[in-house]
């Protein structure tokens, strides 16, 4: 069944948790992402790693921005750092770039930076949202991420 998730991405104010994507918070335990979200499951280990952290949960079908997807949450010292949403090939159409682009920037409410249209990001003072596809026609895939304050991402 389809996790319907909403995608609210509010920026949280000083004494909470900075906002990623959903309710999840910068520095979130894997423990803590899993019980927020039932249909959440640990990674198997090794799971991926990536230069800001290493894949620790995964929501199999969620809801991005209209399309059949995945949340993919990543974790550096077991503290939440980035969260990506990911749909496959299948589940695009022609439109689904622009369409994602244009709800993510009425979600943020502020348009984004952005390379041939395949690369947008919007950068917040608390945390950043990026926007990446492949190949517009036909797609290839299509990701949304949001990621927090880190040392790896400043560089």
């Amino acid at each position: 069944m389809l996790a319907l998730i909403t995608s609210a991405g509010l920026v949280a104010s000083g004494a909470q948790a900075q906002e990623l994507w959903g309710g999840t918070g910068v520095g979130m335990t894997p423990d803590a992402v899993r019980m927020a979200f039932p249909a959440a499951r640990a990674m198997p280990d090794p799971a991926r790693k990536a230069s800001f952290g290493t894949l620790l949960v995964s929501i199999p079908e969620v809801d991005v921005f209209g399309h059949r997807g995945r949340a993919d949450f990543y974790f550096d010292s077991d503290r939440l750092t980035t969260v990506r949403l990911i749909v496959e090939p299948q589940d695009l159409t022609q439109q689904s770039n622009r369409l994602v682009v244009e709800r993510i920037q009425a979600e943020l409410g502020r348009p984004p930076e952005c390379v041939l249209g395949l690369l947008c990001s919007w950068r917040l003072p608390t945390r950043t949202v990026a926007f990446s596809a492949g190949r517009l026609q036909p797609g290839s895939y299509l990701m949304v991420e949001y990621t927090g304050p880190s040392a790896a991402r400043a560089r």
